[in-house]
């Protein structure tokens, strides 16, 4: 994660700093919230394990700000923290926050002051440090772009062909624009980039289910053009499938008032943007499988499994994730999430699960795309071929001894799958068990799941290492504590250590949204390096189970 502001002082003055960390904490900056680092609510209480525990959030920090005092001036930290950020930035990036009479240090003299004594209101002073701190701050650009997005999705509304028609439009491809035309990895531009999905994402959420299949498969192919420019944008799936989870419950006041206004009753589809997820997963599977977060996608799942009945729309968007997982079949990873849906998903996974094995990707199954952009990414790509199922996952559909054979509610589709596979592939020999793969060790808790990934086991040692390397697919088991887990955002989710869930380090990841388990300490020692893990939640008052595949 990257930070507007390294908070930087003296102990004497932590009450003081404290509050203004709170401040800025709830200050709006172009459709988010400013990020400040302070020590006391990042890290763990106790000595440093070493100077990197601040370094790495400098290195992340795009400003530095100094509460200048004598005592600051005075403290090892604060001077260590000033020489390592002006070796990595320019002195014009330090805010300067005088408290207290004091000389400004040679090195700093072209830094931004802000004279902030303490018998001062500081209404002044505070407007002064966000000016320098939101440099690009503007009380209405959020909402002129959001506008912007909102008359730009109308109108490729309107001009999207027929619902089945892939014929890229115009209206498409401008409002494409629009929604990259901020750069997510920009601190000053994040959050309008942001801002543009999740107006598009309420649209989408206000729709019934019997309208806008197409511009649903349009939003996924959004989604999956935005994810090959920044691997960022994955978050935005993300938010997605906790949108779903809250409309299902109630549909926000936001989106009853815009139906309503629209002369729509009834509540809208819940399946709408769990179908513009799914969408982009296949894509991302036929282009850049390594960009394809299958965490993300057996949420989905998790979430269509959960709902009473399997309905005609939860039904095709579990078909299109199923055929997702069947482009990336054959590996250990895709293959370990196939016997856990199998055991412990519901119906929308078991339907998912038998679109996996059976589907062949023939000459005669179209390749369609409604965006040119995603088409020309496609033509460009070198995806992997797709091999017919290992005996190891075909038994899953083929052996009347699975839990998939035996759950009635899905029968035509077991059915009609178990015929595609012997058109496709031929007959099926009773053998195929995959010793490799047993049963995870049990977390206590897992939030945000399902979890899905390789297991990197990261210590103090080697956590440099897997700095900016870890991606959707890769699990970050931290071994140690006082690991900087700053160094590690790219990895698509974490285990830690049960004394971790309450610490810091817990309420860091949570407050971040991602997904982590965690475990007693000798069940986290179990998780070998490079193991394959497919973690799924379980009932209330069960512990989250699993498969695990070995590193070997």
């Amino acid at each position: 994660m990257s930070y507007d502001v390294f908070l930087s002082h003296s102990h004497v003055d932590k009450v003081w700093t404290r509050d203004l960390y709170d401040r800025l904490a709830t200050t709006d900056y172009n459709g988010r919230m400013l990020r400040a680092w302070l020590d006391e609510r990042v890290l763990d209480p106790g000595n440093l394990s070493s100077a990197r525990e601040l370094e790495s959030a400098l290195d992340h920090s795009r400003r530095l700000a100094i509460v200048l005092t004598p005592a600051s001036l005075a403290s090892h930290w604060v001077q260590h923290e000033i020489r390592y950020f002006l070796d990595i930035r320019q002195a014009d990036n330090v805010a300067l926050i005088r408290r207290r009479p004091c000389a400004v240090p040679e090195p700093l003299v072209n830094s931004w002051l802000v004279d902030w004594p303490e018998s001062a209101e500081g209404g002044e002073q505070r407007e002064k440090l966000l000016g320098f701190l939101r440099p690009a701050a503007g009380k209405r650009v959020e909402y002129n772009h959001r506008h912007a997005v909102r008359r730009a999705w109308g109108e490729a509304r309107v001009q999207q062909l027929e619902d089945f028609d892939p014929t890229p439009t115009e209206a498409n491809r401008a409002l494409l624009d629009l929604l990259l035309s901020y750069d997510i990895a920009d601190l000053d531009e994040e959050g309008l980039a942001l801002a543009g999905f999740d107006r598009v994402g309420q649209s989408v959420a206000e729709m019934d289910a019997s309208e806008g299949y197409g511009v649903r498969m349009v939003l996924g192919e959004f989604l999956a053009v935005a994810a090959l420019r920044n691997a960022a944008y994955a978050q935005v799936a993300a938010s997605y499938v906790s949108r779903d989870i809250r409309s299902e419950a109630r549909p926000s006041f936001l989106t009853v008032r815009n139906r309503a206004l629209a002369g729509k009753a009834g509540p809208p589809s819940t399946t709408n943007l769990l179908f513009a997820v799914a969408r982009l997963g296949s894509k991302l599977a036929e282009i850049d499988p390594s960009r394809v977060d299958l965490s993300t996608m057996a949420a989905v799942l998790h979430r269509l499994d959960q709902r009473p009945v399997l309905g005609r729309q939860e039904h095709v968007v579990a078909i299109m994730v199923g055929r997702t997982l069947g482009k990336l079949r054959n590996t250990a990873l895709v293959d370990a999430l196939l016997h856990a849906l199998v055991e412990w998903g519901g119906d929308a996974s078991h339907v998912a699960t038998a679109a996996a094995i059976s589907a062949a990707f023939d000459d005669h199954d179209p390749v369609v795309f409604y965006t040119e952009e995603l088409k020309r990414l496609a033509l460009d790509a070198k995806a992997p071929p797709i091999r017919p199922p290992l005996p190891r996952i075909a038994r899953l559909l083929l052996d009347p001894a699975t839990r998939l054979r035996r759950n009635t509610r899905v029968a035509e589709d077991v059915l009609r799958s178990r015929d595609d596979f012997a058109r496709a592939f031929g007959a099926w020999q009773p053998n195929g068990i995959w010793r490799a793969i047993v049963e995870a060790p049990p977390a206590t808790k897992l939030e945000n799941g399902p979890l899905v990934g390789t297991v990197r086991r990261v210590t103090l040692a080697n956590m440099e290492s897997f700095a900016d390397r870890l991606g959707p697919t890769d699990i970050a088991c931290l071994t140690e504590p006082r690991i900087v887990d700053a160094l590690l955002d790219g990895a698509g989710g974490y285990l830690i250590d049960d004394q971790q869930a309450a610490a810091p380090l817990g309420t860091r990841l949570r407050g971040r949204g991602v997904r982590f388990a965690t475990c007693d300490r000798h069940i986290l020692d179990r998780f070998e390096d490079c193991s394959v893990l497919a973690m799924w939640p379980s009932p209330p008052g069960l512990l989250p189970t699993g498969f695990v595949v070995g590193a070997g």
